[in-house]
């Protein structure tokens, strides 16, 4: 809860714990907020966007995902929802929303589209090894009737002749 009037602002002690910080006095200004937690370089700037869309009002709610280091160093996702209550003129003076730790969703869906990705090799895989089958076979034809023939014409030739020890070169 953010009154944008003062800055102070209201994380819950479930909040704090989501963006690594140890649970602590719940109102503070946002800056202070800010300071305390790390968010991604990367995602930064997409919050401050989603953030300033929606107080322009350019968006009917906020609604961002993004990741936050935790104190042991990894990135834990959060998805962040908020609505800014606005006077009569349409100006925001507070916003409220929730958050959630998302990461097992994040990895979840990281694996499936690892999965999906070998799958799609392997069926890459299988149809060349389908299409190598089928013209090995086609070839395999073609070379039964030149051997065929092949032999026929061997069969024939006149033993020492220059067109015998042809055919000996092809067979």
């Amino acid at each position: 809860d953010w009154d944008l009037a003062s800055d102070m602002m209201f994380v819950s002690p479930r909040a704090q714990s989501f963006m690594g910080l140890t649970p602590s006095e719940p109102r503070r200004l946002r800056r202070e907020w800010l300071n305390r937690a790390t968010t991604h370089a990367d995602d930064a700037p997409i919050v401050r966007a989603a953030l300033s869309a929606h107080l322009r009002g350019g968006t009917q709610h906020l609604a961002v995902e993004f990741r936050m280091r935790h104190p042991d160093g990894r990135w834990r996702w959060l998805r962040q929802r908020g609505l800014a209550l606005r006077n009569t003129t349409g100006k925001p003076y507070r916003m409220a929303g929730s958050m959630e730790d998302i990461t097992q969703a994040k990895e979840a869906e990281a694996e499936r589209t690892r999965l999906e990705t070998k799958l799609r090799q392997a069926q890459k895989l299988e149809a060349m090894g389908t299409l190598a089958g089928g013209i090995a076979h086609d070839f395999n034809n073609i070379l039964s009737a030149i051997l065929g023939y092949g032999e026929m014409a061997q069969r024939e030739a006149i033993a020492d002749s220059r067109q015998r020890r042809h055919l000996d070169a092809i067979l």
